[in-house]
């Protein structure tokens, strides 16, 4: 009775002191708490890797919310700049190069030059001429930095570091430190200085120090206390183009801050660079002037010293459109033609679009691909998506009343049998339509996001599109967006397409996606047929509109994906939160690409800042044995993200975190792994200060030696 007694008081004691802390919180940091709540929640339901981080990182989510709840708690005057300095340590406890957090904020301050280490030296790599206080900067590219304020660039490099989080991949923290040292945006939770920047340096010649009399070029902060979140993703980032009507499935592969980060993309050391910073590799002898694109790809042929032709483009990011990969496709056929091998440039390059990724190693591909396969995080919205995703599919496919083989035998026939075939389609889409005129669109999202890019499924009514090949309006997206268009599994590589025989209504979507367009992912059991007896009389009069064999590609891709959401289904049903490995997108392999092709040999440059698709992509080509990778290993982003925003008073715009755990074809993880070279190279204080004598010796002699 006694024991009993003294457990009762315990207990009494403790509710009791809970209720006199919780009492003791004053509104805001009540509101703050309820933020950090809503934020663990989403990342229990949603995020991937759990098992995974606490297997190799022996991570506590919950004693990292506790560590957080803890410092808001014990600051009753708490301030928006601490308390968001709460929220990034803890999302940083993931140590996930895809976790990530934007602020509602306007303050930030740059300097007018960027830096970057080697060998425990910091060296000056770019000047921006456009800021007026460059005139005062007394330093040349390839000056040795030593100071700012009289203290040392390590020291604030190190302070910087510890403010950003520690990724496991400790180079790729060590470049986003250097990249922030002179660019210090208030969206993401920096400190941001203000005032004079006295900048130490020493001349690469005559070696003598000199001092430069700077002052932070500043931006003060106009959202000032607590201010509601009212603003969409759409409307903080700037870099908007215009979206494309028929587009294939997109899984987005990019942390929401890197895709900030690359809206502030001027020096060729950013995320992102389209040029990059590597000078010519040799002597120019043909260029690419075709640059009018989303992605104005920097290529060109050069000679080397064996007076050899080596082709050489740079991949910035995994952002493009379909025009983006045929221009890709027609500089690779004249490499094809023109050159002995080909050297890619990926540096930097913070990731993208899995599907463009694709594409891009289709590009390249001389056999078959296999992409990495995922292990999904389970929610019960998914399992609601794919359950409509599957009967949208089988509707189509019953009213059609063909399958593949039928469609096929078709192709042969005469143009009047294969009119009914499209007559069908389209009378079942019409039907559709006249059943959704009217209705708003229907979105089901798998987190918690109201207007920007996600990586979700969406069932979307679409009103841009007009009886075209595939149409939107029954379309299964990957992607939360209230005001776009969907990405959709395109028929043919058209953009627009009116009157063509399968409506846009019944694409198959599995895709974040904001603005591109991209060309079709060829699958390894398609069949591909560019014969011109494929198409219908009417082709001659219409040339957009699509052939019984595209037709054929879409009904293999209904399948495919069918089979997915089957899969899913029946593993929710198992009682699996963590599915088995999947391929994403339906792509079970990547075929080489019909129109394009390069068959000699590719040295593909990375480091410890390719992130994501940056990741996946060389991982996918070295394991097919297509490219020999030279340079770092990359940062060890593996799996597909998400977004989400929630309504709050505190400042907190948006969250991205990881949704899937990648595999590679040997079963190793690319999460908090990354990738390994073949050969091994890291960037020297002799390369920086020298045009990269070095780095460019070793890229030729490598390739020479693939050549021979």
């Amino acid at each position: 009775m006694k024991k009993l007694s003294r457990l009762l008081f315990a207990v009494m004691t403790f509710c009791s002191a809970s209720a006199i802390a919780a009492e003791s919180l004053n509104k805001i940091q009540k509101s703050m708490i309820n933020d950090l709540q809503t934020i663990k929640q989403a990342f229990e339901a949603g995020y991937a890797p759990f098992e995974w981080k606490q297997e190799l990182l022996d991570w506590d989510f919950d004693d990292e919310f506790k560590k957080a709840k803890k410092k808001v708690a014990k600051s009753p005057l708490i301030s928006i700049k601490e308390y968001r300095k709460i929220v990034k340590e803890f999302l940083y406890s993931t140590q996930d190069c895809h976790v990530g957090v934007i602020f509602s904020s306007t303050e930030v301050a740059n300097l007018p030059f960027s830096i970057k280490g080697a060998e425990g030296r910091y060296f000056i790599t770019w000047i921006d001429d456009e800021m007026e206080s460059s005139s005062l900067l007394n330093a040349e590219v390839g000056d040795e930095i030593l100071s700012i304020n009289n203290l040392p660039i390590e020291v604030i490099v190190n302070k910087i570091k510890n403010s950003i989080g520690t990724y496991t991949n400790l180079a790729t923290n060590q470049g986003f430190a250097e990249m922030f040292l002179t660019y210090r945006p208030g969206y993401l939770g920096m400190d941001v200085p203000f005032g004079p920047a006295n900048v130490k340096t020493i001349r690469k010649d005559s070696r003598m120090k000199v001092t430069s009399r700077l002052s932070w070029d500043y931006s003060p902060e106009k959202i000032h206390d607590i201010f509601p979140l009212q603003r969409s993703l759409g409307k903080v980032f700037s870099k908007h183009k215009e979206k494309m009507a028929r587009q294939i499935p997109k899984t987005l592969m990019m942390n929401v801050a890197h895709k900030k980060l690359m809206e502030c993309c001027d020096s060729p050391y950013d995320l992102g660079s389209t040029e990059g910073y590597l000078p010519p590799l040799g002597e120019i002898v043909w260029t690419n002037e075709d640059k009018d694109l989303l992605i104005p790809w920097h290529a060109y042929v050069y000679q080397n010293n064996a007076g050899q032709n080596i082709g050489f483009i740079r991949i910035p990011h995994y952002l493009g459109e379909s025009e983006d990969v045929e221009s890709f496709g027609d500089i690779i056929n004249y490499f094809e033609e023109n050159t002995d091998a080909l050297v890619i440039d990926q540096l930097n390059n913070p990731g993208g679009y899995l599907s463009f990724s694709m594409n891009m190693a289709s590009v390249l591909a001389t056999g078959p691909i296999i992409p990495a396969q995922h292990r999904i995080k389970m929610t019960q919205a998914l399992v609601l998506e794919s359950l409509m995703s599957l009967e949208m599919i089988d509707e189509f496919i019953n009213f059609l009343d063909l399958n593949i083989e039928e469609l096929q035998d078709n192709m042969n026939s005469d143009s009047n049998s294969q009119e009914e075939v499209f007559a069908k389609a389209e009378n079942f889409l019409d039907i559709f339509e006249d059943s959704q005129e009217g209705s708003d669109e229907s979105v089901i999202v798998m987190s918690n996001q109201d207007e920007s890019d996600e990586s979700v499924i969406v069932v979307s009514d679409q009103d841009e599109s007009e009886d075209s090949s595939v149409s939107e309006d029954n379309a299964i997206v990957m992607s939360d967006q209230d005001k776009s268009e969907e990405s959709v599994i395109v028929v043919s590589d058209q953009e627009q397409s009116e009157d063509s025989s399968v409506s846009e209504d019944n694409a198959i979507v599995m895709s974040d996606q904001d603005e591109s367009d991209e060309s079709v992912i060829v699958v390894s059991d398609q069949e591909q047929s560019d014969e011109k007896g494929n198409e219908i009389a009417e082709n001659s009069q219409d040339p957009e509109k699509p052939t019984l064999s595209e037709l054929v590609e879409l009904l293999e891709k209904l399948y495919a994906a069918r089979e997915f959401y089957v899969a899913l289904i029946n593993e929710w049903n198992q009682g699996k939160v963590l599915t088995d490995p999947h391929y994403l997108e339906g792509i079970t392999s990547i075929d080489p690409h019909p129109d394009y092709s390069y068959s000699k040999p590719i040295l593909m440059l990375i480091n410890e800042m390719d992130i994501s698709c940056g990741d996946f992509t060389p991982a996918m080509l070295q394991d097919a044995g297509r490219v020999t990778l030279l340079g770092t290993t990359t940062a060890g982003a593996g799996g597909a993200v998400s977004q989400f925003s929630f309504p709050n008073q505190n400042g907190i715009l948006m969250v991205s975190y990881t949704i899937t755990l990648g595999q590679r074809v040997n079963d190793d993880k690319i999460e908090n792994v990354g990738v390994d070279p073949d050969i091994d190279y890291a960037v020297t204080a002799d390369d920086i200060q020298n045009g990269y004598r070095n780095y460019i010796q070793v890229i030729n002699d490598t390739v020479s030696q693939m050549i021979n």
